[in-house]
């Protein structure tokens, strides 16, 4: 049997996401498609200091990737997500960040042993979905094991700014 683990923003650092655009209703946090018609400018304010780096992964009501963490889950054969180009501003300093994706992750299931869907997972796993959102619970994003050691084997210097927690 597969493993899962909850992938989170890592909570060490003090600085992130502090605002942002208005999304619309049910937007990336609920493993359904979001039309880019509807999205607004993708512009985030982060209170990321001057000569410190940007973690790779932020949430705050939406999900912000980088362009390296995405190119990683790709490589690590992840498909069912959108990425839109977003801009990351900090305006106490003006420095901005290009590089970085809204980031929506499509499908959810329920995991093993959670009495909620069992075959869920087992449709997950069998369409090849190594990422998906829980359904009792749709701001837990779950990556499998492939996504797990894809994470390890390409981490940068600077980390990737997530928490990887074993369920």
């Amino acid at each position: 049997m597969s493993r899962y683990y909850e992938l989170s923003e890592d909570y060490l650092h003090d600085y992130g996401i502090t605002t942002g655009p208005k999304l619309p209703d049910r937007s990336v946090m609920a493993g359904e498609p979001v039309e880019a018609s509807l999205l607004p400018e993708l512009r985030f304010e982060v209170n990321v200091p001057d000569g410190e780096p940007c973690p790779h992964f932020m949430t705050g009501g939406t999900v912000l990737a980088s362009d390296t963490l995405v190119a990683v889950l790709r490589g690590a054969g992840v498909g069912n997500f959108q990425c839109f180009p977003a801009r990351l501003v900090n305006p106490q300093t003006g420095r901005e960040w290009s590089g970085y994706q809204l980031f929506n992750v499509l499908g959810s299931a329920s995991l093993p042993g959670t009495g909620t869907g069992e075959a869920d997972v087992a449709a997950c796993g069998a369409d090849g979905l190594h990422m998906f959102r829980l359904v009792v619970s749709p701001e837990t994003l779950v990556v499998g094991e492939v996504v797990r050691d894809a994470l390890v084997a390409h981490r940068p210097p600077e980390g990737w700014g997530i928490l990887l927690e074993e369920m």
